[in-house]
């Protein structure tokens, strides 16, 4: 029997995500999360099914984000924001090139006494806010990300913002192995 060929399941998971974070409807953001989820995060995420055949190194450039003031003590919220994705931070932000694991450890939101990383926030809105099936934190840190949920940057919650920022950031880093299955598939 001849192993399934998810190439195609994976450019139409990532055409799925271009469209989820176009949108500015908090579903359709939220929905992405599910989508980041089977791409990254799943006990045999996607993308390592698809790469196993071509192999790439793969690489996600990040901005790091500025270093918090310490002189006026710990902020109660912080966050990447858009500033995780390059393009939309601002003029002159460093750029930090990162393997999976390296995204998957950056830290996102951070309040005081306990930092999000970007894996955490991925499972958070996946798995409790409802973007694959709706649960309930099970965990003092699950519990201050709904709080956080409740902050707004902008027209969304800042997890959504930072989940659609990220999403960017990850569409970017995936275009290399996009590309190589839609020429082997064409050719």
């Amino acid at each position: 029997m001849r192993p399934l060929d998810f190439r195609r399941h994976f450019l139409d998971a990532c055409n799925d995500l271009e469209t989820k974070i176009q949108s500015s409807t908090e579903y359709e953001i939220l929905k992405a999360s599910g989508l980041l989820r089977e791409l990254l995060l799943d006990s045999r995420p996607l993308v390592h099914q698809v790469n196993a055949q071509y192999k790439l190194k793969l690489r996600f450039e990040i901005g790091p984000g500025k270093p918090l003031p310490t002189a006026l003590g710990e902020p109660s919220f912080w966050a990447k924001l858009d500033g995780l994705y390059p393009p939309d931070a601002s003029p002159g932000t460093q750029i930090l090139v990162v393997n999976l694991d390296g995204l998957m450890a950056t830290v996102a939101l951070r309040t005081p006494g306990t930092t999000f990383t970007i894996r955490d926030l991925i499972d958070f809105e996946a798995n409790v806010m409802g973007g694959v099936h709706p649960g309930i934190p099970k965990d003092n840190k699950e519990a201050q990300l709904a709080q956080i949920r409740s902050l707004f940057m902008g027209d969304l919650p800042a997890s959504l913002r930072q989940l659609k920022a990220l999403s960017k950031v990850v569409l970017r880093g995936l275009e290399p192995l996009r590309q190589q299955i839609e020429s082997d598939m064409v050719g």
